[in-house]
């Protein structure tokens, strides 16, 4: 993992500012400070002391070094469940997505959906809109038509506002999660997609789905051609992947 421009710029500085203060205190104060006290006591410290201080003096400097080495490989270490591309799309077996009804086109769940071979089940966030909160099921319904699968088990996990959204109810999608993620079998996957809501949605479905331990993704999809209506699907990225569930291996 490569780190990140601001992470090398902020681990330099600490790093600058550590050579700073083991240099002062290891050239110039400490030998300093040394000999004041080798003056003050040379007539009843015996030699064997002298060397015992500055044996001692050593150890601190080289163990001050090792402490200020081993916070630079801290700050440079990859953050946990960092941003990489899924490697095997085919392995999700479950998809929460976020999806505004009132747009004209979710493309996030029609572009997974013909993606995901492996897709089992879709759980929806929708957001609450004019367009949708008259006849949710008539609108879902029409929602997964275009999407063209009718295999698939789809059901709706929580509605939530466009905008304006209540800590409660990103708490109580969290709780959601969790139980989806405990109900699962060993062989199931879950990919938390937070392209198709607004702004304030997709921030809280990917706040509720790191508080659950779950991955989250984001799509990208081609436009369409000119001849015709759908996006292309480009690639999956999962934002967030603690246990390494869909970039594979450890994170």
């Amino acid at each position: 993992m490569i780190p990140r421009p601001a992470q090398v710029r902020h681990s330099a500085r600490v790093a600058l500012e550590r050579l700073r203060a083991s240099f002062v205190f290891g050239v110039a104060l400490v030998p300093a400070l040394l000999t004041q006290v080798f003056l003050g006591v040379q007539d009843w410290l015996p030699w064997w002391g002298w060397s015992l201080v500055l044996l001692a003096a050593i150890v601190g400097l080289i163990a001050l070094g090792l402490h200020a080495d081993h916070r630079l490989r801290r700050r440079l270490a990859p953050v946990q469940g960092d941003v990489r591309s899924v490697r095997d799309p085919a392995a999700i077996t479950d998809l929460v997505a976020t999806a505004h009804l009132g747009k004209t086109t979710p493309q996030n769940v029609h572009t997974l959906v013909r993606a995901l071979p492996g897709l089992r089940q879709v759980h929806l966030i929708v957001g609450e809109s004019p367009h949708a909160a008259g006849d949710l099921p008539s609108a879902v319904d029409a929602l997964m038509a275009g999407a063209s699968r009718a295999d698939l088990s789809v059901k709706v996990l929580q509605r939530l506002p466009i905008a304006d959204i209540d800590p409660a109810a990103v708490a109580a999608l969290q709780e959601r999660l969790t139980a989806l993620d405990l109900l699962r079998g060993p062989d199931e996957r879950i990919a938390v997609d937070v392209t198709g809501g607004t702004t304030p949605m997709s921030l809280a479905v990917y706040r509720a789905a790191v508080g659950a331990d779950l991955p989250v993704t984001y799509t990208s999809s081609l436009p369409p051609r000119a001849t015709g209506d759908r996006y292309q699907f480009h690639a999956l990225t999962a934002l967030h992947d603690p246990r390494g569930e869909l970039t594979g291996g450890e994170p």
